[in-house]
């Protein structure tokens, strides 16, 4: 191959890189691929019961899966299992985080010892601020006797840092969960059901500028851009220089504080 069919060739891998970017970045999401970044979450309380709640993939990193959920599936834990939506008889013990958020109902939990090293979250983000009211949303979870299970419902109105939305399926094993937008991009994690009718969600840019604070790893992808911890993000054109020539990106991780037990049940 002389050096002007070198030239051609790279132009055409080049080329083949962008489109697949560009149908990555604004391209509808295949449902399934976005369930492979959902995790099924069992907690055991103090009393001994068990309830169930969802949680999204931020990032792996060194084996480790770091988990975004609702703060209230956690809140009263005792023990909390994690189930994976390509290992679903494999049963994951979970550490939960230092780090949480009450007031806008969000926690972090952790996985370890997963078969991945590294990966990014399988979500793209999608603009909350192209959201308006009676758009069609999907969230995915588990509701009672249903595992992965999606419901579409529409956004009822978009409030400054969360979507009250409706959907009949949703029940309380949809919290901690993704809502998706008409194109399955993430908007939201669900966080409580205000009535039978309406439920509530996070915005996932509130969520993210929370997590910048924590210092919790994430990897999700928007337009022609990876964001990162830190809100930073990385062009299409560094996504290129990546792959031509990689390089560890040297973040480090949290430290692995847990928040303190529960008191005993009385």
């Amino acid at each position: 191959m002389n050096y002007s069919q070198k030239i051609q060739m790279l132009i055409i891998v080049l080329l083949m890189i962008i489109f697949s970017n560009y149908q990555a970045a604004y391209g509808a999401q295949d449902i399934e691929e976005i369930k492979e970044s959902v995790v099924k979450i069992a907690v055991i309380d103090q009393g001994g019961g068990i309830e169930t709640g969802t949680g999204i993939i931020l990032k792996i990193k060194d084996h480790k899966a770091y988990i975004l959920t609702a703060f209230h599936v956690i809140q009263n834990y005792k023990e909390i299992k994690v189930t994976l939506y390509k290992q679903p008889t494999l049963i994951y013990p979970a550490t939960v985080f230092q780090k949480y958020d009450s007031a806008n109902d969000l926690a972090i939990i952790r996985i370890d010892d997963v078969e991945q090293a590294d990966s990014k979250s399988g979500f793209r983000l999608g603009d909350v601020d192209d959201v308006k009211e009676t758009d069609e949303i999907i969230a995915i979870g588990h509701p009672t006797d249903h595992d992965w299970e999606v419901s579409k419902g529409n956004i009822f109105k978009p409030e400054p840092t969360q979507f009250r939305f409706s959907g009949s399926a949703i029940d309380p094993g949809n919290s901690g969960g993704p809502l998706l937008n008409s194109d399955h991009h993430l908007i939201g994690i669900v966080t409580q059901k205000l009535t039978d009718k309406y439920s509530y969600a996070v915005k996932i840019d509130h969520a993210l500028k929370i997590l910048d604070g924590w210092g919790v790893p994430y990897a999700f992808m928007r337009d022609w851009k990876w964001y990162y911890i830190g809100g930073g993000s990385v062009t299409a054109a560094a996504i290129l220089a990546a792959i031509f020539w990689p390089k560890d990106d040297g973040k480090t991780l949290p430290e692995d504080n847990k928040l303190p037990d529960p008191p005993p049940a009385p």
